[in-house]
């Protein structure tokens, strides 16, 4: 018996460290174009197939698509990025509880790294030679749109018992970032490469979360502990 729990505990370690490598992995794959992307957008203003994707998201014919693009990218704003993250987190603290407030406010640290990472770049925006204002790559638009619903979803998915539900929030997650981007472009306050950049830094961090969510999940601390069998002794 004694032998048998030893074979358990091995194969256990074993399809652990093999999931770690995995993680590892995928997280090497995302962070290595990222890497490359963000080498040559120092060197480079722009892409020649920036201004070919730009052109066909200009190009859209709709006449009130302007003031749906300008109403997509207002969420992403200084101010709607601190409003949007703080309700999420009271939310998410008031129903999930201490660690998933902690995760959504991760978010706005990761946006601050993001921001130094622009200036480190500095990269100017589309029509500008030169960086004047704030700095293009990658774009904090569509980090926060990626981050936000992410860890939304790392929170709800596995509170979701049914499948359509879980394939409902996800299709929501992708396409509001999928919408920021384009916004982005078709305003013309960022380069496609840009919003690549902004995608491959938030799955990469969302990818990371991932493994912080059980250590959250581990970490007990006493005062936020709420055990019912001392209630009712009380």
């Amino acid at each position: 018996m004694r032998e048998g729990t030893i074979q358990e505990n091995t194969a256990t370690g074993q399809k652990a460290g093999l999931a770690s490598y995995w993680r590892v992995l995928v997280l090497a794959l995302l962070l290595t174009p990222l890497g490359v992307l963000a080498y040559y957008a120092h060197e480079r203003p722009y892409f020649a197939w920036d201004v070919t994707i730009a052109n066909w998201v200009l190009d859209i014919p709709d006449p009130g698509v302007d003031t749906f693009m300008e109403m997509v990218s207002w969420m992403g704003t200084k101010i709607g990025i601190l409003i949007f993250i703080l309700v999420t987190a009271g939310v998410a603290t008031r129903l999930l509880g201490w660690r998933a407030g902690v995760l959504v406010l991760s978010v706005n640290m990761i946006i601050g790294v993001n921001e130094q990472l622009k200036e480190l770049i500095g990269r100017p925006r589309p029509g500008e030679l030169i960086t004047i204002g704030s700095k293009s790559f990658p774009s904090g638009h569509v980090l926060h749109a990626v981050l936000l619903p992410g860890v939304i979803w790392l929170l709800a998915r596995p509170r979701l018992p049914k499948q359509h539900h879980q394939l409902m929030l996800a299709a929501v997650a992708i396409a509001w970032v999928v919408l920021v981007g384009l916004s982005r472009i078709h305003l013309e306050r960022h380069w496609p490469s840009d919003v690549l950049g902004a995608y491959l830094l938030g799955v990469s961090a969302l990818w990371a979360m991932a493994w912080v969510v059980p250590v959250l999940d581990r970490i007990q601390i006493p005062f936020c502990s709420h055990s019912p069998s001392k209630d009712k002794a009380s």
